[in-house]
């Protein structure tokens, strides 16, 4: 039993380890994927169903709408998150949280930002 259990140990440690290194180059290494994407065969790519709610709520964001006001648009918009519920502020903050991911960085656990390898769906202000 002792062996088995130092096996797992090591097995995680190099899993770990692996999604670390793929993570400081830019790569998705694995979690829940953010809303605006799916993952194909390992990568982010932009599901184009998401990416314009996820386009609208910056938008509305930037103009000065609060969370809730936000909800409260997609609700009218007919915009529902992926579960087909109404969007909550909780969400809404959470999208906001990653607004680098969406401009195409990437970050794992707590590493830094690093430029992803995935497509942005917003514009980020290299872009602009």
């Amino acid at each position: 039993m002792c062996l088995a259990e130092q096996e797992r140990k090591n097995i995680a440690l190099r899993t770990g380890k692996g999604r670390s290194i793929k993570a400081s180059c830019g790569g998705y290494s694995g979690g829940r994927r953010p809303y605006g994407y799916k993952v194909v065969d390992g990568v982010l790519v932009i599901d184009e169903k998401e990416a314009p709610i996820v386009k609208f709520i910056f938008e509305k964001y930037d103009d000065g709408v609060s969370m809730l006001g936000i909800t409260e648009l997609l609700e009218k918009a007919g915009y529902q998150t992926r579960s087909s519920k109404r969007f909550q502020v909780s969400t809404i903050k959470s999208i906001f949280g990653n607004r680098p991911l969406y401009e195409g960085m990437y970050k794992y656990g707590d590493m830094n930002w690093v430029k992803g390898v995935h497509e942005p769906i917003l514009k980020g202000v290299d872009d602009e």
